[in-house]
């Protein structure tokens, strides 16, 4: 649904280039291999949504786990190379609420 939305995000990822500023382009291949990973962040909202995404955007399931107080780490090797790794947080409270009487009116 079109919208906005609010949300927290602490993510590693990979960048087109060494450039700062291709950060958060599009980006499909990784090259570089992890051993491990551990991610945590501080937010707003109890409402907190791992995701793991390898080279060519392939998911990562059963290599990750997200623990009791909240930090995403592996469970082993990733089976290849890091696009991104991501904590989101939805503040549903936040988010921009719909008018009613104004989305009734032609």
């Amino acid at each position: 649904v079109e919208g906005t939305y609010y949300l927290q995000i602490c993510t590693l990822l990979k960048c087109k280039t060494a450039d700062l500023n291709s950060c958060g382009g599009a980006v499909e291949t990784a090259s570089t291999w992890f051993e491990m990973f551990s991610l945590s962040g501080t937010f707003g909202t109890q409402y907190v949504f791992p995701e793991v995404l390898l080279s060519e955007n392939q998911l990562a399931p059963g290599e990750f786990q997200v623990s009791s107080d909240g930090r995403l780490f592996s469970v082993k090797p990733p089976s290849g190379p890091l696009l991104t790794v991501t904590l989101f947080g939805r503040v549903y409270e936040k988010d921009q609420t719909l008018n009613a009487s104004s989305d009734l009116r032609a």
